[in-house]
């Protein structure tokens, strides 16, 4: 189910009042089973050349058995990885214990691939052959991709991982480990949450606290705004301009490109205040994920305040475990680019997310070698960083979002052209996309705003200590996010489909 949903709206109250209400030693048994019933209730949209054994699905009860069905692969990875924990932290001989992790995350990749790469890699082995004269026609995985594979996949590789380093005793509890594998708020889209930190506090559950779940209502509120109030108004005239980026030109498209700038970051970093606080009022704490990216000033600080989670996993299980900058320099900027690299590819099977990676790679690459070699020494205003920092994230945006290569070279051609009638491309939209379009600016220039606030000491005192700002700025958050989720539709999460 969605967070923005009057499903979960339903959902969260009745799950929060029988967690306090029941006693603690079983509140994992409604931690599991409200976990499962919000991953199988998830209706995955089927891709239109989707066929199951060679026929198109027709029956709508087939179909929701078919989507229902990931649950139990949810289930089975959760079930192994148990079990490869527990071998690992039992292992003496440091060669088996050596094969055993290896084991598992070959596993743990291997069903990651075969769910969210193998069409594309073998649509790419196909087409490499033709270049040669030659033909094969491997077959094709009838599969959709399974609702947020790739976060609890590298949740499991970092749990495994942290008892092979023997940093973490493998959870012996078979249950709680359920629970922690499944934990509802975190499960579809992160933040990926490092056993030390979920565990403990699901073994340790606490009793209900107001001041916390009057700050995790408070978050959950903040990322409702972020994603129901901006993100879904962005998005209108983002899909229109990248669904057809041939029909658009000059400012049109340049917008529509801004536009997605701040939609994906108050779509996803929306998602994870909404899960942040849901856990919260629970009183369970989970790592945050977003730290006013669009702030920083430059594309390393940039990385240290997006998707957090998921850099530091890559920092921690992959560049470190390599080398990091221990090694020579030509080792360490290969080891630079290739956690960009993969994590390009870990956002999707498509060369745009690839290439999306390639450029942070080389931005952060040049950046790391300045910082040790000093090539430019001058002194930059902290505004012309920031301005370089956001021309290098929005140009990257383009490949992220755009369908395909052809779509986002087309993207980046017209933008240079400015003696089209880009007035009207954007006048003749049918009128709730306009109305959208014109909703976008204000909102932007708010949430901007806000964040700006957000970071000044003085101005977070006296929204603490002033009960009547704190609740007015309650009120009105709820109204506007009533009046936009009654009479929008609601939009899905992006990082829903990594």
């Amino acid at each position: 189910m969605l967070f923005n949903s009057l499903h979960f709206l339903i959902y969260f109250p009745i799950v929060l009042l029988l967690y306090f209400l029941i006693p603690v030693r079983f509140r994992w048994v409604l931690l599991l089973v409200a976990a499962y019933y919000f991953y199988a209730t998830w209706q995955v949209p089927l891709p239109k050349d989707f066929t199951f054994f060679g026929e198109k699905l027709t029956n709508p009860l087939l179909i929701t058995l078919l989507q229902a069905r990931y649950t139990l692969l949810l289930l089975g990875l959760s079930v192994i990885n148990y079990f490869f924990g527990i071998w690992i932290g039992e292992a003496r001989n440091e060669k088996i214990r050596n094969t055993i992790f290896t084991l598992s995350v070959l596993t743990n990749v291997g069903i990651l691939f075969y769910y969210k790469y193998y069409n594309f890699f073998i649509n790419n082995v196909s087409v490499a052959v033709s270049w040669f004269g030659a033909d094969i026609n491997l077959p094709r995985a009838d599969v959709i991709l399974p609702l947020g594979i790739s976060f609890f996949v590298f949740q499991k590789i970092a749990y495994n991982y942290e008892v092979y380093k023997r940093r973490f005793e493998p959870e012996r509890n078979f249950w709680m480990f359920l629970v922690f594998s499944s934990f509802f708020p975190q499960l579809i889209a992160g933040p990926i949450e490092r056993p030390q930190n979920l565990l403990p506090q699901l073994n340790n559950l606490k009793p209900f606290d107001y001041s916390e779940a009057v700050m995790g209502l408070r978050q959950i509120l903040w990322g409702m705004f972020k994603k129901v109030v901006v993100a879904d108004r962005l998005t209108y005239f983002v899909d229109i301009v990248y669904r057809n980026p041939e029909n658009y030109h000059g400012w049109a498209v340049i917008v529509a490109t801004l536009f997605f700038t701040f939609q994906i970051y108050c779509d996803f970093s929306g998602y994870s205040d909404i899960a942040l606080g849901t856990a919260r009022m629970m009183g369970i704490h989970l790592m945050t994920n977003f730290r006013t990216p669009y702030f920083a000033k430059s594309i390393q600080e940039f990385w240290s305040r997006w998707h957090i989670s998921l850099s530091t996993w890559f920092r921690d299980y992959l560049y470190i475990p390599m080398g990091g900058n221990r090694v020579s320099v030509p080792r360490w900027i290969f080891n630079l680019f290739l956690i960009f690299m993969v994590s390009g590819v870990w956002h999707g099977a498509n060369w745009t997310f690839i290439v999306w990676g390639f450029i942070h790679g080389v931005f952060n690459t040049a950046e790391a070698l300045n910082k040790k070699y000093n090539y430019f020494p001058f002194k930059v205003p902290g505004f012309l960083q920031r301005v370089y920092m956001f021309v290098v994230v929005i140009f990257a945006w383009i490949f992220f979002r755009a369908a395909s290569l052809s779509d986002a070279f087309t993207v980046i051609k017209n933008m240079f052209v400015f003696n089209s009638d880009w007035f009207n491309e954007i006048r003749n939209l049918e009128a709730t996309a306009f109305l959208n379009f014109l909703l976008g600016f204000p909102l932007i220039a708010l949430l901007l705003t806000l964040e700006t606030w957000e970071q000044n000491e003085r101005l977070q005192n006296l929204f603490v200590s002033n009960k009547t700002v704190r609740y007015l700025s309650y009120i009105m958050l709820c109204v506007i996010i009533a009046f936009f989720g009654v009479f929008v539709n609601q939009g899905s999460f992006i990082y829903f489909q990594f």
